[in-house]
């Protein structure tokens, strides 16, 4: 019923070439990487974020920003700290200072507090913003950012003392 005969297989050997090695690719320039970051809704990091490509916060960051794409701060999302930055769109809570190379854009739910430095502004209706915005000199070097806590307390310190009210 079954024949014992066992089949003789002889190994086949391929006559092509070798598999090639994977060649990495080129590394991308700074300009044009398009990479996304993405700090989650549910995240909260704290410290010193870099990057070269975009970066989109969603959840809460404490620490400085350096990205050299785009900063995008949706309306769930907030910064404590310094941002540097090519451009950027803000929707969400920003306390500290930020310098852009380029375009910064404040949406209708942003708040903002602290110095503002850039190239071109768009500030949406409905924003809140609470800081000192100067447009930086792109033919001139950028001098480095005031510690955020100097400069927000020249930005709410009345000019004039309030006078005190009197019993009646």
């Amino acid at each position: 019923m079954f024949n014992s005969k066992k089949d003789n297989i002889t190994p086949t050997t391929s006559t092509s070439t070798p598999p090639s090695r994977p060649t990495s690719p080129a590394s991308p320039s700074r300009s044009t990487d398009s990479s996304l970051n993405i700090i989650g809704k549910e995240t909260e990091i704290e410290g010193t974020i870099k990057c070269r490509g975009n970066i989109r916060i969603d959840g809460h960051l404490k620490g400085t920003i350096t990205s050299e794409g785009k900063l995008v701060v949706s309306d769930t999302g907030s910064v404590e700290g310094d941002i540097f930055c090519k451009d950027a769109d803000f929707a969400g809570n920003i306390t500290g200072n930020i310098k852009a190379r380029g375009k910064v854009t404040i949406k209708p739910k942003a708040f903002i507090k602290g110095d503002v430095r850039y190239h071109d502004l768009e500030i949406e209706p409905g924003a809140h913003i609470a800081c000192t915005i100067s447009r930086m000199n792109p033919d001139k070097k950028e001098e480095a950012l005031p510690a955020p806590s100097a400069s927000v307390k020249k930005t709410v310190t009345p000019e004039k003392e309030l006078p005190t009210p009197k019993a009646v």
